[in-house]
């Protein structure tokens, strides 16, 4: 399939040259990037135009950039009397290649002693188009552990407006930050006031997988077919922890009137204890919800506790951008979006009223008195399903690898939020389970030049393509010599 063109990008008249490679399919370690540039070339083996319109070579670049940003902003002025902005912006190379294609027999190279990898194709006469073959590899993923570097995936940050309230800097829109790969054709003009004529053609790389999907847990309890709402009287049992599981807890205290005791609210999310998870797989969840009511006796009469909805509930992915740029650093939090449809979930257990006992707990779900024990009626919302991450458009986390010469890293990490009746605020857990995001490229599903042709499921890279966007220096002319 032919490239996707920004709009800047395109000449005013026919183009001197074309470039026919396939942007749709996705590279990972050790790919080749191969494609072929199209050059119409003059009846006198020139090409370009005529004069200073002439090109006196053709060029391919080949190459990976992380642009980072920090923005810092101060509303009032600081002890210096200053107020207004700190904004910087850094474009670091993280991988570089490049060759002439095409050298002109009527002009001088602009770079004194290169060579052509085409000099033959040089026609003796009359206009045509030549084909100049151009390919590249990727480091493969042991060269890349070898370097203390692993490449991270194409990537776009979005802008800090998108950060709400809790992030770093003023809401203005300013992008984050960004990894791009692409490949840059340019016909050099040497002739003052020249501009030089190219195309930028990105294309999207992702890491391997770096956990089989096959190691997912199944579903803890199968949903159901469409038209039957037909469930167990009791829950299935939460997955144990010994079993390859992990287990979240938090819990708050409210209060339904101004002067009544205090009650819990008691959430736990049990998941599957993997070092990542893959964002094109459904990951299997336990949720408890339990409402408790203030301490009481058991003879005494059972309170009207009020479960949550569970439409009302939310668990949030939420992600942690730290960039860097000329030596300043800060971290920008991001909602992303729901992992699970509460609203739409069949598996839903409502329990029973029931007694327990339990050593009094702290806000933090410690002890609060050593030995003393209070007794509370309480009820048990029971939700299992599985959590979504590639319908919220979300990319694999990456960092600065061990030797720390990236400039971005994106962590993410789980949220959730439970309205609570009464007086009190609702429950809102913050980094309430920290998880890794996996690519879902599969070394083993690439073709034989390390290429993966499926498309879809790049929601998390809305500009990518767009090569008319001049954030980072892959899209500047190249400098004449």
């Amino acid at each position: 399939m032919l490239s996707r063109i920004g709009s800047s990008l395109k000449p005013h008249h026919d183009p001197s040259f074309t470039v026919d490679f396939d942007q749709q399919s996705t590279r990972s370690a050790g790919s080749v990037v191969e494609g072929t540039v199209n050059l119409t070339l003059d009846d006198q083996g020139g090409a370009g135009g005529i004069g200073r319109k002439a090109f006196s070579e053709l060029r391919i670049k080949f190459g990976a950039v992380q642009h980072s940003t920090y923005q810092h902003y101060r509303p009032q002025p600081g002890p210096m009397g200053l107020s207004g902005q700190d904004y910087r912006s850094e474009t670091h190379p993280m991988l570089e290649s490049g060759l002439i294609l095409w050298s002109s027999p009527r002009l001088p190279p602009s770079t004194p002693g290169a060579s052509t990898s085409s000099s033959s194709n040089r026609p003796s006469g009359g206009k045509q188009v030549i084909s100049l073959p151009f390919s590249f590899s990727l480091p493969t993923l042991e060269e890349q552990e070898a370097s203390g570097f692993i490449l991270p995936p194409s990537w776009e940050g979005g802008t800090r407006s998108q950060a709400g309230d809790v992030g770093k800097g003023r809401a203005e829109g300013r992008d984050v930050g960004r990894n791009s790969y692409y490949i840059k054709v340019t016909g050099m003009r040497t002739a003052m006031l020249s501009t030089n004529e190219r195309v930028v053609l990105p294309f999207i790389y992702l890491p391997p997988a770096t956990v089989p999907v096959d190691i997912i847990p199944p579903p803890i309890f199968p949903p159901p077919e469409e038209g039957d709402s037909t469930l167990p009287i009791r829950p299935p049992p939460r997955p144990l922890d010994d079993d390859g599981w992990v287990t979240v807890r938090t819990q708050k205290s409210f209060r339904e009137s101004l002067f009544g005791k205090s009650g819990l609210v008691v959430v736990s999310l049990t998941a599957p204890a993997l070092p990542a998870y893959p964002t094109s797989h459904p990951i299997p969840y336990y949720l408890s919800l339990i409402i408790k009511s203030p301490p009481s006796s058991s003879t005494s009469s059972q309170p009207q506790l009020r479960l949550p909805s569970p439409s009302n509930v939310k668990l949030l992915l939420n992600r942690t951008v730290l960039t860097e740029a000329q030596g300043a650093r800060q971290n920008v939090r991001q909602l992303v979006g729901p992992v699970v449809d509460f609203g739409s979930e069949k598996r839903i257990w409502h329990g029973d009223m029931f007694y327990s006992e339990e050593y009094e707990e702290d806000e933090g779900g410690g002890r609060k008195k050593a030995g003393k024990v209070v007794g509370r009626w309480a009820r048990e919302v029971v939700i299992v399903g599985e959590m979504r991450f590639e319908g919220v458009g979300v990319g694999p986390s990456f960092d600065r690898g061990e030797s720390k010469q990236g400039r971005l890293a994106c962590d993410y990490w789980l949220s959730v939020h439970v309205p609570i009746k009464g007086i009190s605020s609702d429950l809102d857990s913050d980094n309430f389970l920290p998880v890794t995001l996996s690519s879902r490229i599969d070394l083993e599903s690439l073709d034989d030049r390390g290429v993966w042709k499926e498309t879809g499921g790049e929601e998390w890279l809305p500009s990518y393509f767009d090569a008319s966007d001049e954030k980072t220096d892959i899209f500047e002319d190249e400098k004449k010599s």
